[in-house]
């Protein structure tokens, strides 16, 4: 079973992330801060990182960096209630992708897919629009 991170200090978005990754057969664990999840991230990475870009003190974007050292073929998902085109691009520089708030399950599930397939991983579902 594939497992999941999901980083999200706002209680609502993490744990509509659990359901629905759950629903999609993934093992998800949730924390609402950066400490919480950079302990996890070093002592058992997962193969999926779904993290707010806005954590108190740090940002998502540090806890990518910090977990594509840890796992260098995680999937990783950075997500945010604004756009920002410099972020999206930082983002992409370390192999993450951006997903702005709100979000559909569906173009998450494609986002998914697409970041699975291009880390050779089998994702447990498959992709609504599929």
């Amino acid at each position: 079973m594939l497992r999941a991170c999901v980083v999200d200090d706002d209680k609502a978005v993490s744990e509509m992330l659990w359901r629905w990754l759950t629903m999609r057969g993934f093992q998800v664990e949730c924390y609402d801060s950066f400490a919480e999840a950079r302990v996890q991230l070093a002592g058992s990475p997962p193969d999926v990182l779904v993290s707010d870009i806005r954590l108190a003190g740090y940002n998502g974007l540090q806890l990518a960096t910090m977990a594509r050292a840890y796992r260098p073929d995680m999937v990783i998902i950075v997500i945010s209630g604004w756009h920002d085109r410099v972020l999206e691009d930082y983002a992409s520089s370390l192999g993450a992708r951006y997903l702005q708030k709100p979000f559909s399950p569906a173009s998450l599930d494609g986002m998914l897919q697409g970041l699975c397939a291009s880390r050779s991983v089998e994702p447990p579902f498959r992709a609504a629009s599929q």
